[in-house]
């Protein structure tokens, strides 16, 4: 996000050069549940039963195809200017979800519980990273390759 911030800071920097913008900040993706939900396999092989999270809260989840018809409107639209150095958030506002009610979706259409676990910030690394005592890596070690701990 600091980098999307420091964009739009550089951007304003550049209207009094002339420049003409419009901002648009997007939601969170529908389709990205997966990563916020501990790099949920969406593919059948998780069979975790809880899901460690460093904190939750609700968030207004919408979906790319709906991000991508108002991005794409909005910059076809035909009145010049109607959105010229405007800050436009596309974001879903009704019914938000929590990440455990996001994991209790999932559990019904898996047909099992999937609880949440809310930990603080060091047993989130830790568990994700290293899964201490298991010598692994953690569930990322099936994105990327493990290195240090008892791994590669």
């Amino acid at each position: 996000m600091r980098a999307h911030l420091r964009t739009e800071e550089f951007l304003h920097g550049l209207e009094a050069e002339g420049m003409k913008f419009t901002i648009l900040r997007e939601g969170l993706y529908n389709e990205s549940w997966p990563l916020y939900l501990g790099y949920y396999d969406v593919k059948g092989r998780d069979d975790r039963s809880e899901i460690v999270l460093a904190g939750d809260g609700k968030i207004s989840w919408t979906s790319i195809g709906d991000l991508g018809l108002r991005n794409a409107l909005i910059l076809a639209d035909e009145n010049e200017g109607k959105w010229e150095g405007k800050t436009i958030y596309l974001s879903k506002t009704v019914d938000p979800k929590t990440l455990k009610e996001i994991a209790g979706l999932v559990g019904r259409a898996r047909g099992r519980e999937l609880q949440v676990k809310i930990v603080g910030e060091q047993e989130y690394v830790d568990f994700y990273a290293w899964k201490e005592g298991e010598g692994g890596c953690g569930v990322v070690e099936q994105y990327v390759p493990c290195v240090g701990k008892g791994g590669v």
